[in-house]
């Protein structure tokens, strides 16, 4: 596998032990109330957007990860940031990511294996 396959397998894989930690701190803040949830909502939305940028391709605009209208997904959060259901949205983007970025990093092993 290549150094950069390799590398964004693994901001992938760095992101989603960030955004697990996140999550629970997110979720009890929305349960208390806390008015730092929506600072940790946009330090999320940096975050996922941070993984995306590690599978960007420079001839299409859109990230090999994004998942299904991930753009509208994610201006939806961002307008809506206390909203339980953007909450909900960027766990879900978040997750649909990380399976298309594993779905991605399996197709490269295939080809690679199938190449030898």
């Amino acid at each position: 596998m290549n150094e950069q396959a390799e590398a964004a397998k693994s901001k992938v894989a760095n992101a989603m032990t960030q955004w697990s930690s996140w999550h629970e701190a997110i979720q009890q803040g929305r349960a208390e109330k806390n008015p730092s949830v929506e600072q940790w909502m946009r330090q999320a939305i940096q975050l996922y957007d941070e993984m995306l940028a590690a599978y960007h391709d420079s001839e299409d605009e859109r990230s090999a990860i994004e998942p299904m209208n991930g753009k509208e997904r994610i201006d939806f959060v961002k307008l809506k940031l206390r909203s339980p259901q953007a909450f909900q949205q960027l766990q879900a983007l978040f997750n649909e990511a990380a399976k298309k970025a594993a779905s991605l990093h399996a197709r490269s092993i295939r080809s690679e294996s199938s190449k030898k």
